[in-house]
């Protein structure tokens, strides 16, 4: 909920951290979402797409992830995200010659996408939409990318 305090200070606060995580976790093709408090006025949002399980030698920051945060007076920006596997054509890429890996937003700007800036949100349930629909274009980009139908394929 966005709204003024006693101060006249705008505020945000998510109430209910476990509806906020199960919206997103329902409406992309994420495992887990994980929301922390910093400050009054700000938040991180962590949204992770494969179990810990599948995490290479079990460490969360190999995942495929991404971070947002959330600030007053009601601004959402993609904050970072995970690493994938480089693809044979990427190999081939000046773009990608000195890397092992590359970010999950990658493919989503080799194929002509946009970045998410930072951007004005006046609800909870608009961070999510924006949340969501940001998650599932680089998902999306992520599997024709690395040509799976599942994003917990990426790393196998």
């Amino acid at each position: 909920m966005f709204g003024l305090n006693e101060k006249k200070q705008f505020t945000f606060e998510i109430e209910n951290y476990q509806d906020f995580s199960e919206k997103i976790v329902n409406s992309t093709d994420a495992k887990r979402c994980a929301i922390k408090k910093l400050t009054n006025s700000l938040y991180m949002v962590y949204v992770d797409f494969l179990d810990s399980s599948q995490w290479k030698n079990g460490i969360s920051e190999n995942s495929i992830f991404m971070v947002f945060e959330i600030e007053a007076p009601g601004s959402l920006k993609y904050y970072r995200g995970g690493a994938i596997p480089l693809t044979a054509a990427d190999k081939e890429n000046p773009k990608y010659k000195y890397h092992a890996l590359k970010g999950v937003e990658d493919p989503l700007f080799d194929a002509g996408g946009k970045r998410m800036r930072k951007s004005k949100v006046k609800s909870v349930d608009e961070v999510i939409t924006k949340i969501a629909d940001y998650c599932n274009k680089v998902t999306e980009a992520i599997k024709l990318d690395q040509n799976v139908d599942k994003i917990e394929d990426v790393n196998k």
